[in-house]
Protein backbone atom coordinates (compact mmCIF):
# COMPACT_ATOMS: atom_id res chain seq x y z
CA UNK A 1 0.00 0.00 0.00
CA UNK A 2 1.62 3.29 -1.03
CA UNK A 3 1.78 6.40 1.10
CA UNK A 4 -0.77 9.17 0.58
CA UNK A 5 1.62 10.79 -1.93
CA UNK A 6 1.83 7.46 -3.88
CA UNK A 7 5.49 6.94 -2.95
CA UNK A 8 6.81 3.73 -1.41
CA UNK A 9 7.16 3.57 2.35
CA UNK A 10 10.69 3.91 3.68
CA UNK A 11 11.87 2.79 7.13
CA UNK A 12 12.07 6.36 8.37
CA UNK A 13 8.45 7.02 7.30
CA UNK A 14 6.98 4.71 9.91
CA UNK A 15 9.60 4.64 12.68
CA UNK A 16 8.11 7.51 14.69
CA UNK A 17 4.55 6.30 14.13
CA UNK A 18 5.49 2.83 15.37
CA UNK A 19 7.34 4.17 18.42
CA UNK A 20 4.31 6.27 19.36
CA UNK A 21 1.94 3.30 18.95
CA UNK A 22 4.27 0.94 20.85
CA UNK A 23 4.60 3.41 23.72
CA UNK A 24 0.84 4.06 23.81
CA UNK A 25 0.27 0.30 24.03
CA UNK A 26 2.68 0.08 26.97
CA UNK A 27 5.06 -2.26 25.16
CA UNK A 28 8.76 -2.21 26.08
CA UNK A 29 11.19 -0.30 23.85
CA UNK A 30 12.73 -3.59 22.72
CA UNK A 31 9.56 -4.43 20.74
CA UNK A 32 10.04 -3.79 17.03
CA UNK A 33 7.85 -4.14 13.96
CA UNK A 34 9.93 -7.18 13.03
CA UNK A 35 9.37 -8.84 16.42
CA UNK A 36 5.62 -8.24 16.16
CA UNK A 37 5.61 -9.70 12.65
CA UNK A 38 7.45 -12.79 13.87
CA UNK A 39 5.03 -13.11 16.79
CA UNK A 40 1.87 -12.93 14.69
CA UNK A 41 3.22 -15.46 12.17
CA UNK A 42 4.00 -17.81 15.07
CA UNK A 43 0.50 -17.24 16.50
CA UNK A 44 -1.17 -18.01 13.16
CA UNK A 45 0.85 -21.20 12.70
CA UNK A 46 0.26 -22.35 16.28
CA UNK A 47 -3.46 -21.71 15.86
CA UNK A 48 -3.44 -24.08 12.88
CA UNK A 49 -3.53 -21.69 9.94
CA UNK A 50 -1.90 -23.46 7.01
CA UNK A 51 1.53 -22.36 5.79
CA UNK A 52 0.42 -21.21 2.29
CA UNK A 53 -2.23 -18.94 3.81
CA UNK A 54 0.21 -17.52 6.36
CA UNK A 55 2.69 -16.95 3.55
CA UNK A 56 0.14 -14.99 1.53
CA UNK A 57 -1.08 -12.89 4.45
CA UNK A 58 2.45 -12.09 5.62
CA UNK A 59 3.78 -11.45 2.13
CA UNK A 60 6.60 -13.92 2.73
CA UNK A 61 7.63 -16.94 0.68
CA UNK A 62 6.80 -20.47 1.79
CA UNK A 63 10.47 -21.35 2.16
CA UNK A 64 11.08 -18.37 4.44
CA UNK A 65 8.09 -19.26 6.64
CA UNK A 66 9.25 -22.87 6.85
CA UNK A 67 12.87 -21.90 7.55
CA UNK A 68 12.19 -19.39 10.31
CA UNK A 69 9.01 -20.77 11.86
CA UNK A 70 9.44 -24.54 11.51
CA UNK A 71 9.23 -25.14 15.26
CA UNK A 72 5.67 -23.75 15.30
CA UNK A 73 4.66 -25.87 12.30
CA UNK A 74 6.17 -28.96 13.95
CA UNK A 75 4.53 -28.19 17.31
CA UNK A 76 1.11 -27.99 15.64
CA UNK A 77 1.71 -31.30 13.85
CA UNK A 78 2.68 -32.95 17.14
CA UNK A 79 -0.49 -31.58 18.76
CA UNK A 80 -2.58 -33.08 15.96
CA UNK A 81 -0.89 -36.47 16.35
CA UNK A 82 -1.47 -36.39 20.10
CA UNK A 83 -5.17 -35.67 19.52
CA UNK A 84 -5.46 -38.62 17.15
CA UNK A 85 -3.57 -40.91 19.54
CA UNK A 86 -5.89 -39.89 22.37
CA UNK A 87 -8.92 -40.66 20.24
CA UNK A 88 -9.99 -37.03 20.06
CA UNK A 89 -11.20 -35.51 16.83
CA UNK A 90 -8.36 -33.73 15.09
CA UNK A 91 -9.03 -29.98 14.85
CA UNK A 92 -7.32 -27.59 12.44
Amino acid sequence: MPRDDDKRWQHSDHAELFRAARDAAGLPPTVTLYSLRHSIIAEWLTAGLDVPTVSKIAGTGLAMIERHHAKFIEARAIDKLAQVAAGSPCTA
